[in-house]
Formats: C-alpha cells, structure tokens, sequence
C-alpha cells in the first residue's frame, strides 16, 4: 500500500438478545445512524507514513426493548493487530485486500466484502425491563467489512 493511502476497516460486535418465554409489548425502537468516517481519520487517530489501516470498531447490544450501539475508532500503524474479535490482521495488499485469521483460519477481505462469524457466545439469563424479569436468549457474533482505499490527505 502506497504511504499515502491506508485502509479503512470495520468491526461490529453484534450482542443480540430474544425473549424465549413469554409475551411482552415492547416499544418501537430506532437504531442511531453509526458515527464513523473512514475519509477523516485525524479525528480518531494520528496521520502519518506509518498509518496502514483505520479500523472502527462498534458495540451494538439489542434486546426487544433497546438497541444501544458504541463506535470507537484507532489507526493501526503495525501488524499482526488483534481486532477485538481476536480477529489478527496480518496484512494489507497493494490493491487493497485485508488479509486476517480467525480461530486459525485464514480470511482474505477485497474492498466491499465483508464477513461474519459463527455464533460464538449464546446464553440465557433474566433480564430486566419495566420492573418485569424477561426470560432473554443471548447470541454473539462478529461482522468485519473492508471499507477500501482511503487517500491520508484530502
């Protein structure tokens, strides 16, 4: 990759929560639109030569009555970089494919695709809502998206 470009990557941690027992009338719910620019990254990190991707990372939690969502973004200047899904990014290609591995498998992202993993965490627990305890399946899974080439100066 060129000294003047980097990658941008995004990482979504999905937490998503069912009722499995019970009927229960939840309100409407709306998601806020997610706050990450891959075209600015001097707002969340340090540009420089060394800057090889920017990777946003985003928390979302749903339950069927909140969907609660959490974007933080840093540059990544070194590999092999851990991603919070213990995904390892190992390289970046001139043309712009992230080259990762996950649970020892090797995963090769051309700009635009992206992919999920497994269900990797599932749980049952009560939960709270309205001073009643819900019954609430948890499931967790990960989704990764390579966003493309990025110019460092507009």
């Amino acid at each position: 990759m060129p000294t003047d470009r980097y990658v941008a990557i995004h990482e979504t941690c999905y937490n998503n929560g069912n009722v499995i027992e019970g009927n229960y009338t939840f309100p409407p719910l709306e998601l806020a639109p997610l706050r990450f620019d891959p075209n600015s990254p001097s707002e969340y990190t340090t540009v420089n030569e060394s800057l090889k991707l920017l990777y946003g990372y985003t928390y979302r939690y749903s339950r069927p009555w909140t969907i609660d969502q959490n974007t933080t973004a840093v540059g990544i200047y070194t590999y092999n970089y851990n991603l919070q899904s213990g995904a390892i990014v190992t390289g970046v290609s001139k043309n712009g494919t992230i080259n990762l591995l996950f649970d020892n498998q090797s995963i090769d992202l051309k700009t635009g695709e992206h992919w999920d993993s497994p269900v990797v965490t599932t749980s049952t627990a009560n939960e709270s809502y309205s001073n009643v305890t819900i019954p609430i399946k948890s499931q967790i899974k990960w989704s990764i998206l390579n966003m493309g080439i990025y110019n460092k100066t507009k």
